[in-house]
């Protein structure tokens, strides 16, 4: 919460990080892999643990474990609303990744309504899958 406010400078590589456009392209990425390839969950688990090394390598200070929010953006009347529906817990030790819901019911794979995304049979590619 706080590697966000212009008030607290304790890490400022970290604080740049987080505050330039290809940290949020790059963290995007890693969550889209639910949706793209919801068949493959370790495809994002290994991504979600390659991401949190590197986040770790910025800290002034160890860690062995890192927390991530998923938080759907829900239109409201007049406004937006942020709501947490997922908590992911990277175990850096073990290379594991837990995953705690928030909000009962909440599919990170499920296509957003009128959705073109389908799930690819790669990475980098847009062949279909193909099913026997």
């Amino acid at each position: 919460t706080s590697i966000y406010s212009y008030h607290i400078w304790r890490a400022p590589w970290l604080k740049l990080r987080f505050l330039h456009v290809c940290e949020s392209i790059a963290l995007v990425s890693v969550f889209t892999t639910l949706k793209y390839f919801p068949s493959k969950p370790e495809l994002f688990e290994e991504r979600l643990i390659r991401y949190a090394k590197s986040v770790v390598a910025d800290l002034d200070s160890a860690c062995d474990r890192l927390e991530f929010e998923y938080v759907a953006i829900q239109k409201a009347e007049g406004c937006w609303e942020f709501q947490p529906v997922l908590r992911y817990l990277v175990d850096l030790q073990g290379e594991r990744v837990a995953s705690e819901v928030l909000e009962p019911g909440f599919d990170p794979a499920k296509p957003a309504l009128f959705s073109p995304v389908r799930e690819s049979s790669r990475p980098g590619t847009f062949e279909p899958v193909f099913r026997a």
